[in-house]
């Protein structure tokens, strides 16, 4: 049993305080926010060494018009490469910013183990795991946060257009061929409908969880619902990072241990 990821705890305090993006205006899903089981998930590490959580939520349903809408697979990158500094964050403007795949990460372990990445449990087990060699799952030995899987989280679902990527003289560039991703794009409580920025100010306020507005669900809707971005195919074909808007920070980093929701 280990927290495996403590030690971004040092790191992560310096990013900048959070925010709730709306963002722009991924077959696979429609945009929307969907409600599912984190059925799997275990901790995993690029060539590079760059460090990832890959999460498989299933049993979607749509959460306005309740139907079903399958699985949801998605490799986060919670950290950069060894070339990077193996961090968490990025810097810009002289500024440190979480890594999109470590929000996203964080917020679905806060909503459903109740701790931060640095300080959710992880322990050994053995999982189906693909193959890509063998073109078949295989069991393998991974680290899984236990105390988040099997429990249900909310998910906003973002359909976007890119340029699939190939190998080039001078390293992978944009094709001509576009292809449809699906990504995850904010995390809610699947009950309360709240992001964890909203339930730390409630919380923080001394307010009633049960009786909070879903302000940002629903603005995220407003904005986002049926939508495809297509921002990514107006950039040049040789950049090697999408151009993502800086992440929302560790919101409830240094809070008390206690449960959020009232669980248990």
């Amino acid at each position: 049993m280990s927290t495996l990821f403590g030690k971004l705890k040092d790191k992560a305090s310096k990013a900048e305080a959070p925010v709730d993006r709306v963002g722009g205006g991924f077959k696979a899903q429609d945009t929307d926010i969907y409600i599912g089981t984190l059925k799997v998930a275990y901790a995993g590490q690029s060539d590079k060494g760059a460090s990832f959580i890959q999460v498989i939520i299933e049993d979607l349903v749509n959460a306005t018009t309740g139907a079903s809408a399958g699985t949801h697979r998605e490799q986060l990158y919670i950290t950069s490469g060894n070339d990077k500094g193996n961090s968490p964050t990025y810097e810009k403007n002289g500024k440190e910013f979480f890594l999109p795949g470590y929000t996203v990460a964080n917020d679905i372990f806060v909503m459903t183990a109740e701790t931060e990445l640095p300080d959710t449990v992880f322990e050994e087990k053995v999982v189906n795991i693909y193959d890509f060699e063998q073109s078949k799952e295989l069991p393998k030995s991974v680290m899984v946060p236990v105390d988040a899987v099997g429990q249900k989280v909310a998910v906003a679902l973002k359909k976007s257009q890119e340029y699939k990527r190939v190998k080039g003289n001078d390293g992978y560039v944009d094709s001509d061929e576009i292809k449809e991703v699906v990504n995850i794009d904010k995390v809610f409580h699947p009950d309360l409908k709240l992001t964890v920025l909203e339930v730390t100010e409630a919380l923080a306020a001394d307010r009633d969880l049960s009786a909070e507005e879903p302000v940002f669900w629903n603005a995220w809707l407003e904005a986002n619902q049926g939508k495809v971005d297509t921002h990514k195919l107006k950039k040049s074909g040789n950049a090697g990072t999408a151009g993502a808007p800086p992440a929302a920070a560790n919101p409830t980093a240094g809070a008390a241990k206690k449960s959020l929701f009232g669980k248990k």
